[in-house]
């Protein structure tokens, strides 16, 4: 049982930090030209799908677990 409630706090905390971290990231930026926005834009998709890579490696990993 204490396990368990140790999990689900765990969890808790770690979706916190993504959306912390996420609106980190999608926090709107003044910019000096349309390039620059775009390669800021470019650097947060980037950043986006590197870190949705490692929760699907993540996920895996659990899912290996549970098997």
């Amino acid at each position: 049982m204490q396990i368990l409630e140790q999990k689900k706090k765990q969890d808790e905390l770690i979706r916190q930090k993504l959306k912390k971290e996420e609106e980190f990231l999608m926090v709107e930026e003044k910019y000096n030209n349309a390039e620059e926005e775009l390669n800021q834009l470019r650097e947060k998709v980037r950043a986006l799908q590197s870190k949705c890579k490692g929760m699907k490696a993540e996920l895996a990993d659990i899912d290996c677990e549970h098997e």
